[in-house]
C-alpha cells in the first residue's frame, strides 16, 4: 500500500537492491547494500502507522503535520536498516571507512528524498485543492552539500561512537524534505501575492528529549509571513526537533484575478 501511494506521487523510482537470505559473511559494500534494502523494504511493508498515513495521502486528507510524521518514520526506518546492516564486526577496526560512507549514505538519503518527497507533494496538491489554488505542487530543492556533509561526518569514524548521532541526522534529513517542500510552495505562493501564513508549533518536549525547554524552537514558534519566516529561521530544525511546521493559503482572490486576466506566469 505504501509503495502504491508513492508510485502515484512519482516516487516509485526508489532503488530496491536484490535481497539476500541471511547476514552471514557480510564483508563488502555490495552485500551491505543488499541487507540495507532488505531491512528497509521489510520494515515499511506492514508498518500500521505508515499505512494509515499513506491512506490519508491517497484520500487527499493528509496535512503537513502528517507529512512531518511520515518523514520521521521514514528517517527512523532508514536508521534502523543502517544499524542492522552494519555492525562494528563488519568494519575494519569498527571504523566506517570513507569508501563505505560514500557508497552507503547517499543511498539512504536518496530513499528519504524520494519517499518523503513523493508524500509531501501529495500533501501539497491536497493543500492547494483545499485552498482553491490551481497550482501544481513544487518539489523541495535537493541539497547535495548536506549529503556530502553527512558523508564527511561519518567517514573514518568509529561506528559505535557516532551511531546515535548519525541516526538523528538521518531523521533530521528526512524531515528537511517535508519542510523543504512546504518552503518551496510557500515561497512560490507568496511571490504570487497569495499571502500564505506559516505556523510553527513547538512540541513541548525539552531540548533533545530532556526537561530543559528548547528556547531555540520556542523563539521560532507562532505564525509568520514568508519573508519573516525566512529571516527568523522558522523552516530550520535541529536534530531531535519535533516541531510541526504547516501553512495556510491566504489571499486566493489574487490568483483568481491573475488567472481571469491571463497574466499567470510559471515561476517554478
Amino acid at each position: 500500500k505504501i509503495r502504491q501511494v508513492l508510485e502515484e506521487a512519482g516516487g516509485a523510482d526508489i532503488e530496491i537492491i536484490a535481497k539476500i537470505e541471511n547476514r552471514e559473511g557480510v564483508a563488502n559494500i555490495d552485500e551491505i547494500l543488499k541487507v540495507l534494502a532488505d531491512e528497509y523494504d521489510t520494515s515499511i511493508r506492514d508498518d500500521k502507522s505508515l499505512i494509515a498515513l499513506a491512506n490519508k495521502a491517497r484520500k487527499g486528507t493528509a496535512t503537513y503535520a502528517d507529512s512531518d510524521k511520515f518523514a520521521v518514520k521514514i528517517g527512523e526506518k532508514v536508521t534502523n536498516a543502517f544499524n542492522k546492516a552494519i555492525t562494528s564486526a563488519d568494519l575494519p577496526d569498527g571504523v566506517i571507512t570513507r569508501e563505505v560512507a560514500q557508497a552507503v549514505i547517499p543511498k539512504l538519503t536518496d530513499v528519504s528524498e524520494k519517499s518523503v518527497g513523493a508524500y509531501a507533494r501529495m500533501v501539497q496538491d491536497a493543500t492547494n485543492k483545499r485552498g482553491n489554488v490551481g497550482l501544481k505542487a513544487l518539489s523541495h530543492v535537493h541539497n547535495q552539500s548536506r549529503v556530502d556533509g553527512i558523508v564527511e561526518y561519518a567517514s573514518d569514524r568509529v561506528y559505535e561512537d557516532i551511531k546515535d548521532k548519525l541516526g538523528q541526522t538521518f531523521v533530521n534529513y528526512s524531515q528537511s524534505i517535508s519542510t523543504g517542500t512546504l518552503q518551496e510552495n510557500v515561497k512560490a505562493q507568496d511571490a504570487l501575492g497569495l499571502e500564505p501564513i506559516v505556523e510553527r508549533i513547538y512540541d513541548g518536549v525539552g531540548l533533545h528529549g530532556g526537561k530543559t525547554p528548547c528556547e531555540w524552537c520556542i523563539a521560532r514558534e507562532g505564525t509568520w509571513r514568508y519573508g519573516d519566516a525566512i529571516a527568523n529561521g522558522v523552516f530550520q530544525r535541529h536534530d531531535g526537533c519535533g516541531c510541526t511546521i504547516t501553512y495556510e493559503v491566504g489571499n486566493t482572490k489574487q490568483i483568481q484575478t491573475e488567472w481571469k486576466h491571463n497574466v499567470w506566469e510559471d515561476i517554478s
